[in-house]
């Protein structure tokens, strides 16, 4: 079987999950053809993620939390910037779907 992961979320949390999951996959003889994931536009995929999921990788625009002196999430500033990210967010969409089309 084919299975295509989509991660999102700023956490690293979810692309160590994604880790674990995928050794799973790969040793019950399955295949990890492709991996969506959803970064804000400053950030990058980290190498120890490439490396550990060894199959291509898709950004996808998502959600960038704005920060008041970089520790707590600015809700103003984050809705703000989502409202004018939404053309982002719909190529987003539509370049998961041809992912699984």
């Amino acid at each position: 079987m084919r299975i295509m992961f989509s991660i999102l979320g700023e956490g690293r949390g979810h692309m160590t999950q994604a880790m674990a999951v995928k050794e799973m996959i790969v040793k019950a003889g399955h295949e990890v053809p492709c991996v969506a994931l959803g970064l804000a536009p400053n950030r990058t995929a980290p190498p120890y993620f490439v490396s550990a999921m060894a199959a291509p990788i898709v950004a996808v625009p998502t959600i960038d939390f704005s920060y008041k002196n970089n520790r707590s999430v600015n809700l103003p500033g984050t809705v703000a910037g989502v409202v004018r990210k939404i053309p982002s967010y719909r190529s987003g969409v539509r370049a998961l779907h041809s992912l699984v089309s």
